[in-house]
C-alpha cells in the first residue's frame, strides 16, 4: 500500500507541474467531504467541486513549474486510511512584466488518503511553505539589482 501511495504522490506532482487540472483532481476523492488547504490564505477548499475551482484559479496564474516533487515521505497505513507527510521541492518561473524570475521553494505536504475501490485518493491535503514566495521574489530582485 505504501508503494501505491508513493505512486499517488508522483502522479499528483506530475499533474501539478504540467498544470493539468483534471489530472490533479483525479488524485482526490470525488466527495463533498474532501478538504484541501493551500499555501495561500484563501486556498481553503471544502468539497471536490470547490477544490477544483480553487486549483483552476491557481493554475491560471502566470507561472511555470520546472521542478515539483515529493521527497522523504513518511507514510502510515491502517486499513483503508493512510496519513503522511512529505517534503515538497519546487522550482518556479514567474513571468512579471518584462522579467522572468526563478525561485526555489521548500514546502511540506501533510495529507490523509482513503482507499476506495482499490485506489488511494487524497481526502485531506495541507501544503505549507517554509518561506513566503513573495519574500523569496523580493530577495532575488534585491540580489539581481546588486549584481547590476
Amino acid at each position: 500500500d505504501k508503494r501505491k501511495i508513493i505512486d499517488l504522490l508522483d502522479k499528483n506532482a506530475g499533474c501539478y507541474r504540467n498544470k493539468n487540472l483534471d489530472c490533479i483532481m483525479s488524485t482526490y476523492l470525488n466527495d463533498s467531504n474532501v478538504i484541501a488547504l493551500g499555501t495561500e490564505k484563501n486556498f481553503i477548499g471544502k468539497g471536490f467541486e470547490q477544490i477544483k475551482k480553487i486549483y483552476k484559479k491557481d493554475l491560471g496564474q502566470n507561472w511555470e513549474m520546472s521542478t515539483y516533487e515529493y521527497k522523504n515521505p513518511i507514510i502510515y497505513v491502517s486499513g483503508d486510511v493512510a496519513w503522511l507527510t512529505a517534503d515538497v521541492l519546487s522550482e518556479i518561473k514567474f513571468k512579471m512584466q518584462d522579467n522572468e524570475v526563478n525561485i526555489k521553494l521548500d514546502s511540506r505536504l501533510t495529507a490523509v488518503c482513503r482507499k476506495v475501490e482499490g485506489r488511494w485518493k487524497f481526502v485531506l491535503t495541507n501544503f505549507q511553505h517554509f518561506k513566503n514566495p513573495i519574500d523569496a521574489l523580493k530577495m532575488q530582485e534585491r540580489n539581481q539589482s546588486l549584481d547590476e
